[in-house]
């Protein structure tokens, strides 16, 4: 028989006795709404167990019971632990404030490239190139891996980054400060039209002279009115008032300088206190052009002929090397005369009487044995001797026009000499022609070049000694009478000198009250210390009644009487030393005893006239710096990238840096971010003034 109680799976019921139950209790998980209640930030944390929880001041795991967390936090050991750590900063912030510092580090290395490719022009598509072989070259660096530049944010830094920052920078300088204004329109190499706007105005420190690009803008039309309505939204652009121009400066065209329906006249009624210049560079150019018309045409275009013959071909420009090594004359190539120019022909006549022998040896021997029409006519001139009389005389005219034309092209602050350079100039070339008693004194520029009372006798006019000699040499080496001959060469050379005189009588303002009275800035003449000139004779009155909405006229006056006895000789002598935008600034935060400044009229209108243009140069230099940047493989950049490159280039000439030097600025920083890639539009208001710009590129093919 089988066991009832084996088969069955029922347990048995167990009686329990009263009073032996055991008491339930049901574990607590975890509630994440609890991290964000204040009694638990900053130090709870879930654990891996769902039914605990971790405090990260202890580092130790607790039952996830709330009231058992609440008595932990109220224990020392826990409010010891979280005072020590209340500072420190969480690892995720760490990362964070790690990552933007590599994010400013790679900000900052592709700005110092985008400088580097502002100042040696190189071409925004190569860029991507070198960067991705420094990625190679340099495998380890996080920052080179970083670095990401095309062409499109290339221009974005140029025109919305780096130029606009240089841009905001230049309008705060201009704000509070004189400037004056120097405008030239030129074309590209895309035939197209641009206007040239700069300023010139004396540095914050007071003792540098800064130019600044205002604007480069394509244009659609040259005319006055069109140009002086994008110079008028030039200035509101910048926030700039016509009151603070105190100078300008253009070429001599009538456009730009005439006396009716020009830029300037549209200026002046704008404010009437500007002092306006004419390009002393160019208005020399004009006189030499002139004067050049009374020789033989000949002359000049024996320059070009000889040039042309030589240029394009290599077996001609051998033979006259294999014959200056035989006549053992200096191996050297012929010069290309400017064409537009004149005054640019001084070198190529110097290199031409240089090897004169060689010369007529070479052609001499090319018209017997080349047949050839060109070399036919180069050997009739150099045959003719009156031919190299003539170019001899211009050797000996010439490096006076030049010498003062290359001390005006300078950057140098020059208005100060500008009377007397220019009255000098023109004692040179009175010299040469008139009589002696005519040269000193007022006289000189107001006399008539051509009465034959005040001309020495022909044979006295100076042609160089060089053409003496020749023309000596003349008189014996022919058996026939050339005294005829000779008095027409001399003829000429003095209608030369006249033509040259007068035209400089008439372009060079040496009359002007405002150009004579600039003789105070000299220092010597402001301190008394040149006895040949008299201070007494240096009249500001032109100067004072020109800017006397800007300084006190009374005051000014008075502080110029006293300004030569109110230094020792000893204080005199060291401010001689000075150059003389550190001897203004002296001069204007001059104090005396009771800590007033005592000079600040005339120190205030000095600035003003130092401020003065001397010349155009500047912006002849800016079309050169644009053929630089727009070759022909760059002939579609637009017009503000091209701006805002010479902006940069500018910028970094006046703080003398370099690209390596040049400071990455907060303000760049700033602007360095997503909305740099949004495009300017164009000012509706002169829109139709401005041309239109083809999709830009680097790159036409």
């Amino acid at each position: 028989m089988c066991d009832p109680e084996a088969g069955s799976s029922t347990p048995k019921r167990v009686r329990k006795e009263p009073g032996n139950e055991k008491k339930s209790w049901r574990k607590q998980p975890f509630v994440d709404s609890w991290l964000e209640e204040p009694q638990f930030k900053g130090w709870l944390s879930k654990a891996s167990d769902n039914y605990k929880a971790k405090c990260l001041c202890c580092k130790k795991e607790l039952v996830a019971g709330k009231s058992e967390l609440e008595r932990h936090g109220d224990t020392p050991t826990h409010k010891t632990n979280a005072l020590q750590i209340k500072n420190v900063p969480k690892i995720s912030d760490l990362f964070r404030r790690t990552s933007g510092t590599e994010e400013t580090k790679t900000k900052f290395a592709e700005l110092k490239i985008v400088y580097d490719v502002i100042e040696h022009d190189r071409s925004f598509n190569s860029m991507e190139h070198i960067v991705q072989l420094n990625q190679v070259a340099l495998p380890d660096s996080t920052i080179a891996r970083s670095i990401k530049l095309h062409r499109t944010k290339i221009t974005s830094l140029v025109n919305n980054v780096v130029g606009r920052a240089v841009q905001q920078k230049n309008a705060e300088v201009l704000k509070g400060n004189f400037f004056s204004i120097l405008v030239d329109e030129s074309t590209d190499i895309g035939n197209n039209k641009n206007l040239c706007i700069l300023a010139k105005s004396i540095g914050a420190n007071g003792i540098t002279m800064n130019t600044f690009l205002l604007d480069y803008v394509k244009i659609k039309d040259a005319s006055a009115e069109n140009l002086f309505q994008v110079f008028k939204h030039c200035m509101s652009k910048y926030g700039l008032l016509f009151e603070n121009i105190v100078g300008y400066c253009s070429d001599n065209a009538n456009v730009m300088a005439g006396e009716n329906n020009s830029f300037v006249t549209r200026l002046l009624k704008e404010n009437d206190g500007i002092i306006v210049f004419g390009c002393i560079c160019h208005s020399l150019n004009l006189v030499a052009s002139a004067a050049s018309e009374c020789l033989p045409k000949n002359v000049e275009s024996l320059l070009h002929l000889i040039f042309s013959y030589f240029s394009r071909s290599p077996k001609r420009q051998g033979i006259l090397e294999e014959l200056q090594d035989f006549m053992r004359a200096c191996q050297v190539r012929m010069i290309n005369p400017s064409k537009t120019r004149w005054l640019a022909l001084g070198n190529c006549i110097a290199r031409v009487l240089s090897q004169w022998p060689v010369l007529f040896s070479l052609f001499a021997e090319a018209k017997s044995e080349d047949k050839n029409t060109v070399a036919d006519i180069i050997f009739a001139d150099l045959n003719n001797p009156y031919t190299k009389a003539y170019l001899q005389f211009l050797n000996f005219v010439l490096p006076t026009f030049n010498s003062f034309n290359k001390l005006f092209q300078s950057d140098k602050v020059l208005i100060h000499c500008f009377a007397n350079e220019a009255e000098r100039f023109l004692r040179l070339l009175a010299s040469n022609f008139l009589k002696p008693e005519l040269i000193l004194g007022d006289s000189l520029f107001t006399c008539n070049a051509k009465h034959p009372s005040n001309i020495l006798p022909l044979i006295d006019i100076k042609i160089g000694a060089a053409a003496e000699e020749t023309i000596s040499d003349l008189k014996t080496r022919f058996d026939h009478d050339v005294s005829k001959d000779v008095e027409y060469f001399r003829l000429r050379c003095l209608q030369f000198h006249q033509v040259a005189f007068q035209e400089t009588q008439k372009r060079v303002p040496l009359q002007q009250g405002c150009i004579r009275a600039l003789n105070f800035l000299q220092p010597s003449n402001a301190l008394g210390v040149d006895k040949s000139i008299q201070r007494a004779n240096i009249e500001l009155s032109p100067l004072i009644k020109k800017f006397e909405s800007k300084i006190d006229p009374i005051a000014t006056k008075d502080e110029w009487d006293h300004m030569s006895n109110y230094f020792s000789s000893e204080e005199k002598t060291a401010f001689l030393n000075l150059p003389i935008l550190e001897f203004w600034r002296e001069i204007e935060v001059c104090e005396n005893f009771n800590a007033e400044l005592q000079f600040k009229n005339i120190g205030k209108l000095a600035r003003i006239c130092l401020s003065l243009p001397h010349s155009n140069a500047s912006v002849e230099r800016i079309f050169s710096m644009v053929s630089d940047i727009k070759t022909k493989k760059r002939n579609k950049l637009f017009a503000s990238t091209v701006a805002s490159l010479v902006r940069v280039k500018l910028d970094m000439q006046n703080m003398k840096k370099a690209c390596y030097e040049y400071p990455v600025t907060e303000k760049m920083l700033e602007l360095f971010n997503e909305n740099m890639y949004k495009k300017d539009h164009k000012e509706t208001e002169i829109a139709g003034l401005l041309a239109a710009e083809d999709e830009e590129d680097e790159t036409v093919i």
